[in-house]
């Protein structure tokens, strides 16, 4: 592991400016430097900041004793949320427990929660957040991208969790009571933009008994992040790489050529299948007073 100099920790819930935007959160909490190694790619509109340091994932210095501290000063019923920047249940998790003692916080202090993660790592807390969830809302995000796992591993790297085990863990999710769905992203122009990736993501989590599918359809990157995944295309996918300068040349944001036919389709079968897709009616399921003034896309 690179040798990191920790530094102390002074603050570990930020305020969320937009909650509307982002699934009603209050407040936005991360417990570990780093980054998983997708980040160090892409990353998506639907990801709450856009400033991705690539490195090993190690736990932040005293961040437990501060989000504890911090924790006893928020009001009732609001949202904690736990986003994948990196995974909050990394490999680490497994010996810091710092989620666990978090969530154990959480219980005692009529807070609810939101968790961003494709880890297995949260079944361990499952009796926890069904505690929570008794009196707070309790909300499990997975994120999707890619239905075909020999594309999406090359983008994501070591630590890779397949398809069909994201899927699984939905289901299983949805089994114990709590309220989970799919954030679906990154949708990757040419590589993953097709009627047929994003109608049987739509399809799986529907028969998962998932309650919402969040889409984003906008790939934003910085210049280094754009500049790491010319790599990637040069290393997997020989001739793309031409194809992207060519119509995206620096733009921060890139979008497919399919969009609006994409986004048609998703929304079609969403409605048919009676999954929530945009923001209001997510956040309904679970958050009803916080739906004012809210954008689909």
């Amino acid at each position: 592991m690179t040798e990191v100099e920790l530094k102390k920790t002074k603050q570990i819930l930020i305020p969320n400016k937009y909650p509307t935007r982002f699934f009603a959160i209050d407040f936005f909490a991360n417990l570990y430097e780093g980054s998983h190694p997708t980040y160090q790619f892409y990353g998506s509109l639907s990801d709450p900041y856009q400033s991705f340091q690539p490195g090993d994932i190690i736990p932040k210095e005293n961040g437990l004793e501060v989000i504890q501290k911090e924790l006893l000063f928020v009001s009732q019923k609001n949202l904690i949320g736990f986003y994948q920047n990196p995974d909050p249940y990394n490999d680490s998790e497994k010996e810091t427990l710092s989620m666990k003692r978090a969530l154990e916080v959480i219980r005692v202090t009529d807070l609810g929660v939101f968790i961003e993660t494709t880890s297995n790592l949260i079944l361990r807390d499952l009796s926890i957040l069904q505690e929570i969830s008794q009196k707070s809302p309790v909300v499990i995000a997975i994120p999707i991208g890619n239905t075909i796992d020999t594309i999406q591993e090359r983008f994501e790297g070591k630590g890779y969790v397949n398809y069909h085990n994201r899927i699984k863990l939905l289901h299983k999710l949805k089994d114990a009571g709590l309220v989970a769905g799919v954030i679906m992203k990154p949708m990757i122009p040419y590589v993953n933009d097709t009627p047929e990736n994003i109608l049987q993501i739509v399809e799986d989590v529907s028969l998962a008994g998932g309650d919402f599918i969040y889409p984003s359809f906008v790939l934003a990157l910085d210049e280094s992040q754009r500049n790491a995944f010319y790599h990637l295309l040069d290393e997997y996918f020989p001739g793309l790489k031409n194809v992207f300068t060519d119509k995206y040349g620096s733009k921060k944001t890139w979008t497919s050529a399919k969009l609006a036919s994409l986004k048609k389709e998703f929304v079609f079968e969403c409605k048919k299948r009676k999954i929530a897709f945009g923001m209001k009616d997510i956040t309904n399921l679970y958050k009803p007073s916080s739906t004012e003034q809210f954008r689909l896309f």
